[in-house]
């Protein structure tokens, strides 16, 4: 009798573990520019601060930057992922995966707020 508690108790703790790992594509998140250095700020649905250089190609999900060359796109577990890159005066965020919008054209140097379903501010 003790055993089969034993097993309610874990199957009961395996499902609450289990339905909090569902897919949350939603986020929020700050683009500005210090210098010649691009930074994003993860409001909700990441956590991290992250700054490189504004000319850098980078491809972004909800744990960081990511290396393409190492981890395959497709292979990424992430809810959501989008590209960076920098055109003369305009900066074009790429939805890849998880999010609603497939380009957000930006003006460098101001500062915006997006997030899974495109532009919330500037």
């Amino acid at each position: 009798m003790k055993k089969v508690v034993l097993l309610a108790i874990i199957f009961m703790f395996s499902g609450a573990v289990f339905s909090q790992e569902t897919s949350n594509t939603n986020f929020k998140m700050k683009i500005k520019w210090v210098k010649n250095q691009v930074v994003f700020e993860c409001a909700n649905g990441c956590g991290y601060q992250m700054a490189f250089n504004a000319k850098r190609t980078v491809v972004l999900d909800q744990f960081g930057m990511v290396n393409v060359q190492k981890n395959l796109v497709k292979e990424d577990t992430s809810d959501y992922q989008f590209s960076y890159t920098k055109k003369g005066n305009q900066i074009i965020l790429k939805g890849i995966k998880g999010v609603a919008w497939g380009e957000l054209k930006l003006d460098f140097k101001k500062e915006y707020t997006f997030d899974n379903n495109g532009l919330v501010g500037s």
